[in-house]
């Protein structure tokens, strides 16, 4: 058998580039214009996906704010099966370690649904690899608002440094960071990193990093 035998998996752009953004300092997200500073980049582009949702985060010493509004009505919530539903994960490197190849203490993947499914409306879910971990975060720490529409929704989120271990923004300032937005009935929007490249959650040194900014 030769090389040209041996199916490999196809290749995206996002695998050849590492993508970095800033985030600005705001104890909290602010609306009407100023808000704009704070979006996320949208990188449909880069994965060849549709846009269904914008994303605006920030930092301070207290933790991280991020918002999301999501231009689709929702639909429905499963749990655990959570990606068959619309719901929300977020994958945070305190450290933002692109040297570690696998999940480590400073990882962090946390889960938010749209409306509470068998007692689970936020929940941190890292799945750790031997012994470099940290105590899972308690659900009732997780700050997370959502206000459903007619056309739309929104989460609004804060995760306060006791739930982000290794959190220093002034000591290190920046994050590893990517999120995947599920919808039921469709394909989910990533940032960065998209799931038909790789296993997002498996693979933190692959995540974006983020520059906080004052």
């Amino acid at each position: 058998m030769s090389i040209l035998d041996i199916a490999l998996p196809p290749l995206s752009p996002e695998t050849f580039f590492e993508v970095s953004a800033d985030v600005f300092k705001a104890s909290v997200l602010p609306s009407g214009r100023s808000r704009k500073r704070f979006s996320l980049p949208d990188t449909s582009l880069l994965l060849d996906q549709e846009t269904f949702a914008v994303f605006y985060m920030s930092w301070d010493v207290s933790g991280i704010s991020i918002d999301c509004q999501v231009q689709q009505p929702f639909s429905d919530c499963v749990y655990p099966k959570f990606d068959e539903g619309d719901g929300l994960e977020l994958f945070i490197d305190t450290r933002d370690l692109k040297t570690v190849g696998v999940v480590h203490r400073f990882c962090h993947q946390f889960l938010f649904l749209p409306v509470e499914v068998q007692g689970v409306k936020a929940v941190e879910i890292t799945q750790f690899r031997g012994d470099d971990l940290h105590p899972l975060a308690d659900p009732s720490e997780l700050v997370a608002k959502t206000v459903l529409e007619k056309k739309s929704y929104s989460f609004s989120i804060f995760l306060p440094k006791e739930v982000l271990h290794g959190y220093d923004p002034i000591g290190v300032p920046r994050l590893g960071f990517s999120y995947r937005l599920h919808r039921h009935k469709g394909e989910p929007q990533h940032f960065t990193l998209s799931t038909r490249a790789c296993s997002i959650e498996r693979n933190p040194a692959l995540w974006a990093s983020l520059q906080l900014k004052e």
